[in-house]
């Protein structure tokens, strides 16, 4: 099999010889929480952990740096009528995943 670069990273899709040939393992954490603050505005906000992945190795290539930061998010809903509701979110990233 050769290794076959596309652009600045190997090619993992669905049809890709590499599929499936990646693995690592990570543990990370996901809270959150909404808040119904009257009947037709929600709050809601999420924190996500960062998740550390091992290099990926295999025959003849190395992924590596393949972390997720951790986030923070807060978002709202607004229900304005029966058949409409307007949806914002931000989410930031927390500091490094070193």
């Amino acid at each position: 099999m050769d290794l076959v670069v596309s652009g600045y990273g190997i090619d993992f899709k669905d049809d890709s010889d590499f599929t499936g040939k990646a693995k690592g393992y990570s543990l990370a954490a996901k809270l959150g929480f909404t808040y119904r603050l009257d009947e037709s505005l929600t709050v809601g906000g999420l924190y996500q952990t960062a998740g550390n992945l091992p290099d990926l190795e295999g025959a003849g290539y190395k992924v590596a740096g393949f972390d997720m930061p951790a986030m923070a998010g807060l978002g709202f809903a607004w229900q304005a009528s029966e058949r409409l509701m307007a949806a914002a979110d931000v989410k930031r990233c927390c500091g490094t995943t070193a």
